[in-house]
């Protein structure tokens, strides 16, 4: 890649900025509104050197052959409608979830697979070390000890619960909430390791359109039945990962956070605590494997069938 530009002056520098330095890119384009942003965060300075400021956007887009979308995902649909069409701009990052919704997801990922740029959609769970060790313990157990039920438990106070911050992140409507902007990392990784059905879903909160719970049970072919809390109001910070072997229980993993797992983490001290895996992802644009896009599709499909079972409960 020749030079790269992000929009979204928030994770777009204090996340993916680094990242994209870390893996060898060293010409970032940026509008210079974010230049008060990048400023005001010392963690950042090392970096400025590989930055040049252009006037805008507009600017920016005609100098670049890759984007960094950083957007609440209302605003990178239209973005990403309109980029599409820009022939310089030929690899895209984008955010998760991919649209507000799974049917504008699924209409605008066909429309990206169309336009043949290459891109890639921040599902970062796939990146973890405990995914790794979930699935491939799952794949080489025998038969007689074959793992009956497959427990995820995310439990955290989001922040803008903790901050009583009305933003988008908290809105099921605006791609937010428990399920649609936390729990859509597990849809995927569900996705890709072939589960396909849903057996049950429940969201809770205080009104529809805010839903701070999220519990659903997932099944696939000679794959064990996975059940799934996200709970984001709660002031419990724990991630467990648990297998159940017929009358039997083990904790696999009981972390903070699923981001407290990285053994690389310590080269990257100061930074945010999700950029290792940050760097994969941004990594993972130079791969040309076109079977993501179907993994990509998978999870868009897992998640309409979520939606399409889910009830809701006050709470």
């Amino acid at each position: 890649m020749s030079a790269i530009g992000i929009i979204g002056a928030g994770f777009g520098l204090y996340g993916y900025l680094p990242a994209l330095i870390e893996v060898g890119e060293k010409k970032i384009i940026l509008p210079a509104r974010y230049k008060d942003k990048f400023s005001a965060r010392s963690e950042l300075q090392m970096y400025a050197g590989y930055v040049q400021w252009v006037s805008d956007e507009r600017v920016m887009l005609e100098m670049v052959d890759s984007i960094v979308l950083a957007l609440p995902p209302g605003y990178q649909l239209e973005l990403v409608k309109k980029l599409i069409h820009f022939q310089n701009v030929k690899n895209l990052l984008l955010e998760k979830p991919l649209a507000v919704s799974p049917g504008m997801s699924s209409q605008l990922i066909d429309e990206l697979v169309n336009s043949k740029k290459r891109f890639r959609i921040g599902y970062n769970f796939r990146f973890t070390s405990w995914r790794v060790g979930i699935f491939e313990y799952i794949n080489s157990i025998t038969h007689a000890a074959r793992i009956n039920r497959l427990y995820i438990s995310w439990n955290f106070l989001a922040p803008h619960y903790r901050n009583d911050e009305l933003i988008w992140k908290r809105f099921n409507s605006s791609g937010g909430g428990a399920l649609r902007f936390y729990g859509i990392h597990l849809i995927a990784l569900l996705a890709e390791y072939g589960y396909t059905e849903v057996l049950f879903s429940k969201k809770f909160g205080s009104n529809p359109d805010e839903v701070a719970k999220w519990e659903a049970r997932f099944s696939g072919e000679n794959l064990p039945i996975c059940e799934i809390l996200v709970d984001s109001k709660t002031t419990k910070s724990q991630f467990m990962v648990s297998i159940f072997t017929n009358s039997k229980k083990t904790n696999m993993f009981n972390l903070l956070d699923p981001f407290d797992c990285n053994e690389n983490s310590q080269a990257y001290k100061g930074q945010d605590k999700r950029l290792p895996y940050l760097v994969d992802l941004c990594r993972s644009l130079f791969d040309d494997s076109g079977m993501i896009y179907v993994w990509y599709k998978n999870t868009i499909e897992l998640w309409r069938r979520v939606e399409d079972v889910s009830t809701f409960k006050i709470c």
